[in-house]
């Protein structure tokens, strides 16, 4: 697992759009979050990571720190976004990709911020 810190955000944010692809041989958890429009377009050189769980929202929260500072959290709920961490993909290392455009508009110029090596950490069962 990458590097934890203790998150200092405030809100989360809910993806418009998400699936699964690939890359290299590795999955790819590509979602679409309009807000993000210029922190897609930051170069990441590294991050740091948590996943969080919200019992009232019902939903896991993947809050990261990249290594500029910028820091956030997605949250997927568990009965819209967070269906695709209950998918075979999720069980194994992954990487997210995400996008401020709709997903059916990414192209090769497309900025992707790109988040390397995620492990998903569900909550405990009771």
């Amino acid at each position: 697992m990458e590097n934890q810190f203790k998150p200092s955000v405030t809100e989360a944010y809910i993806p418009d759009d998400g699936g699964w692809t690939s890359y290299k041989e590795t999955n790819v958890l590509l979602i679409s979050i309009p807000r993000f429009d210029q922190l897609v377009q930051i170069e990441n050189k590294g991050y740091s990571y948590v996943w969080l769980y919200d019992e009232e929202m019902d939903g896991h929260i993947f809050c990261f720190k990249l290594d500029s500072g910028e820091e956030r959290a997605i949250l997927f709920k568990h009965e819209h976004a967070g269906r695709l961490l209950q998918k075979e993909e999720a069980q194994e290392l992954f990487h997210i990709a995400v996008a401020s455009t709709k997903l059916d508009e990414i192209d090769d110029d497309t900025y992707l911020l790109w988040l390397p090596n995620v492990e998903f950490t569900p909550r405990p069962l009771p």
